[in-house]
């Protein structure tokens, strides 16, 4: 895992150069979106005067409220077509220079983390592994993602992306609105111990509000499986687990593991959403904001918001450390 020491060094060794760089291209982007939007009011201005000058020649007023005004309806619909042109065209501007930007950076700042990590800011993690962490329940009528990191560390192959996961809910006299499943990064680690059930470790909201009572709920969940009882109570004020068989679970789930999860969630990450699925560890990490998204109407020649990237990257790659996922055990090469 690399410090802040070693990524300030990098980024005024090296990113500062490409930022500066970038803030030059930041500022030939924001004149092509003026310029696009002078040249389309331009169009359309044009376009409403013709409709007029020729609905006057025809009808003998620029509105006839006696007929169909068709040169004008017809100038008024390519007015429409033009401003929605207009919005295509300057959100592929945006959108070549936010992927130019992390081609740039945000593949150094992976580059610089590990070397042994690919970065690819387009593919994000298929919705069938997302379903198969099991983590999930609700139906996804809308998936998507970006910023795809996959490679080795060590023994152990991860890959994570930024996901965005809705569902359609009925809100009432027949309306459907978008409900958000998920939103943040989702992590797959190949896991250090084989093992055959299914186990989830979710925070645990019911304990804490609700004290007993919510103990008694949380044993009443059984679509998950049976309510795991760890020997751990720090660990169990923090988290509920729920899983195939409790024997299992306690081997997959030894002392040091829950202290190394319980340190991973009081460092680093507010919430984790954790299934153990087919020899796999699936890790949810929800945020409410684009993770790795640079500004085209501000400067992004900051370092104070490089380091943002630069952490939650290597917070998210250091997982692998954190949990101890190199040391394999018994059978698991």
């Amino acid at each position: 895992m690399k410090t802040i020491e070693e990524f300030k060094n990098f980024f005024d060794t090296t990113l500062h150069i490409d930022l500066n760089m970038l803030e030059h291209k930041r500022q030939q982007t924001i004149k092509q979106i003026f310029k696009n939007i002078l040249i389309y009011i331009s169009i359309i201005v044009l376009l409403v005067v013709v409709g007029l000058f020729v609905n006057k020649l025809i009808y003998g007023d620029y509105f006839n409220e006696k007929e169909y005004n068709i040169p004008l309806i017809v100038s008024i619909v390519f007015s429409i077509s033009t401003i929605i042109l207009l919005f295509q065209k300057n959100a592929k501007t945006i959108q070549e220079f936010i992927y130019n930007f992390k081609k740039i950076v945000i593949e150094k700042i992976v580059k610089f983390i590990n070397e042994n990590l690919n970065y690819s800011p387009t593919e994000y993690i298929p919705p069938e592994q997302f379903i198969k962490s099991d983590i999930f329940r609700d139906r996804i009528n809308k998936y998507y993602g970006d910023d795809l990191v996959s490679g080795t560390i060590d023994k152990t192959e991860i890959k994570f992306s930024e996901i965005h996961a809705w569902k359609i809910v009925d809100s009432g006299e027949d309306k459907r609105k978008k409900q958000p499943i998920f939103d943040g990064i989702f992590f797959i680690a190949d896991f250090h111990k084989d093992f055959n059930g299914k186990y989830f470790i979710f925070p645990d909201f019911a304990q804490k509000r609700f004290g007993g009572l919510g103990k008694f709920f949380q044993k009443m969940n059984f679509s998950r499986g049976k309510l795991i009882e760890l020997e751990n109570p720090d660990f169990e004020r923090e988290f509920v687990v729920y899983g195939s068989d409790q024997i299992e679970a306690r081997y997959l789930l030894s002392s040091s593991m829950m202290e190394r999860i319980l340190k991973l969630k009081q460092g680093k990450f507010q919430y984790l959403f954790i299934s153990l699925v087919d020899s796999c560890l699936y890790i949810a990490l929800p945020f409410k904001k684009k993770l790795f998204e640079p500004s085209v109407f501000r400067s992004n020649n900051d370092y104070k918001k490089t380091e943002e990237f630069f952490s939650l990257i290597n917070d998210t790659v250091s997982i692998v450390e954190e949990l101890n996922l190199n040391t394999r055990i018994w059978t698991k090469q």
